[in-house]
């Protein structure tokens, strides 16, 4: 499912940082934009494993927040495959996976498959935000007092 293009005004926040977003429920994406983009940060939307990858490849990223259980590639396999390739490339980009079927089974090939850690579905916003704040990349973004539209989507 395509979400639509949405890119942000590029003088919006020109030291923000940006995160790529990965979730099948559009929903979850729509909820974790607003966050970011009250903070400050841009973001690129996808639903689709194989995208997160695409986009990974040709974008720098500060963060990125990958789904669990998605059709298609899941986020142990776009964890892999995306620590694997920014490795490579000599960036340290840190990845987190979320989902709502928390499992230490899970939080395990989360961790071995390169993710900074586990984030349990609902989350608490403020614990998210601190952890993103601690260890994404690049400089700090200064919050928003007003959503931008500060994001693109990518199907």
């Amino acid at each position: 499912m395509s979400l639509g293009p949405m890119t942000s005004s590029p003088l919006a926040f020109p030291t923000g940082r940006k995160i790529l977003l990965v979730d099948d429920q559009p929903s979850v994406l729509a909820s974790l934009d607003y966050l970011f983009s009250m903070h400050g940060y841009s973001t690129v939307r996808t639903t689709r494993g194989e995208e997160a990858l695409a986009c990974a490849q040709s974008e720098t990223f500060d963060a990125i927040i990958v789904d669990l259980h998605m059709p298609g590639l899941d986020g142990i396999a776009v964890c892999q495959r995306l620590h694997a390739g920014l490795s490579g490339a000599g960036r340290q980009t840190p990845i987190w996976i979320m989902t709502a079927a928390f499992t230490s089974e899970a939080a395990t090939r989360a961790i071995e498959a390169g993710a900074r850690a586990v984030l349990k579905k609902p989350f608490d916003c403020v614990k998210l935000m601190r952890e993103i704040e601690t260890f994404a990349t690049g400089p700090a973004p200064a919050p928003a007092s007003a959503p931008p539209p500060s994001s693109q989507a990518v199907a």
